[in-house]
């Protein structure tokens, strides 16, 4: 689970994100009303923090936050003085503010370089025929072609085309970087399509 953890802290600096203690919760499996989960999701979080110290990095849970108050839990700030990194005197806001801008410039470059591998691999999927208008995936899904007028997708520098299920006839929307391997949302259990604008 820390390792899962720890990755999508880092994709969520890199973004200059935070997300609340419930989201973690949900992504790596632990129920937030449990308290001897809340404990244990506190304790990896630690444990992330002081690996992250070791390496001379700033606090990496610094982007998980309390969905009320948008400011990290009270766990978050002992462990920061007991590493030497909040000052005794110092106003828990004032570092947390610090903190959180240290780790979006530690990770910055990170998603930077996410967001370029994303959109290489986009163009290449577009190189072997996935966007043309009639391209059928392995999951029996046809590509029907852009949208018109165009509409912008729900991934980064992506469109949305419009794909017919071969099996159930079912027509729902897709991002152009998800074609290859989209399967149908009625009959396949694949996820739900981008509402297509009605004619």
């Amino acid at each position: 689970m820390k390792e899962q953890l720890r990755e999508m802290l880092i994709k969520v600096a890199g973004h200059n994100n935070t997300i609340s203690y419930s989201e973690v919760g949900e992504v790596v499996g632990l129920d937030m009303v449990n308290p001897g989960e809340r404990s244990k999701l506190a304790n990896t979080l630690d444990e992330i923090n002081r690996e992250e110290h070791e390496r001379g990095r700033p606090l990496l849970s610094a982007v998980v936050v309390q969905k009320e108050s948008g400011h990290p839990g009270t766990g978050f700030f002992e462990s920061a003085r007991e590493l030497g990194k909040q000052k005794p005197d110092e106003d828990n806001q004032v570092f947390f503010a610090n903190e959180l801008k240290r780790v979006f410039d530690a990770w910055m470059a990170v998603g930077q370089q996410n967001k370029f591998l994303r959109v290489t691999k986009m163009a290449k999927r577009e190189d072997k025929g996935t966007t043309r208008a009639g391209f059928i995936n392995p999951n029996q899904q046809q590509n029907l072609g852009r949208t018109q007028p165009t509409i912008e997708g729900t991934d980064y520098g992506q469109y949305v085309y419009i794909i017919q299920c071969t099996r159930c006839g079912l027509i729902y929307g897709a991002n152009g970087s998800d074609i290859w391997e989209r399967k149908c949302p009625k009959c396949q259990g694949g996820k739900p399509g981008i509402p297509l604008p009605v004619n």
